[in-house]
């Protein structure tokens, strides 16, 4: 994980575990290192890891039981609701470009589900 100096490290640590719950990399119930483990990979207090644990535990991403390791939701409903938030963030991000440019919304979806094909055939022979 790389850290911004813009954003608080807590953010960015949620903001990243929820990448690896979206992407599949952290499957439902896989098990996180330690708190401590984390804070010392990736160089901050473990009292800031600490905070971002408390608050995915808060909102469900993440379950941990005493003397257990936390791990990975296996909500699946609320793995999808994380998904369509990311999706809908990066479609607001892309508005927020496009809208200046004027162009014909037919013709930007039509770029998008081509470069979507054209991206997944690729995945797919890799």
């Amino acid at each position: 994980m790389k850290l911004e100096s813009n954003l608080p490290i807590y953010t960015q640590i949620i903001a990243w575990v929820k990448e690896q719950i979206i992407t599949g990399k952290y499957t439902p119930g896989y098990q996180l290192p330690s708190r401590r483990q984390l804070a010392k990979e990736w160089k901050v207090n473990p009292n800031t890891v600490q905070k971002a644990f408390k608050e995915m535990e808060d909102f469900g991403m993440i379950v941990t039981q005493p003397q257990r390791p936390s791990t990975i939701t296996t909500d699946t409903q609320l793995i999808t609701q994380l998904k369509y938030e990311s999706i809908d963030q990066a479609i607001e991000n892309l508005v927020d470009v496009l809208i200046p440019m004027d162009l014909q919304l037919e013709d930007v979806i039509q770029r998008i589900t081509k470069t979507y094909q054209n991206k997944k055939e690729v995945l797919e022979h890799d």
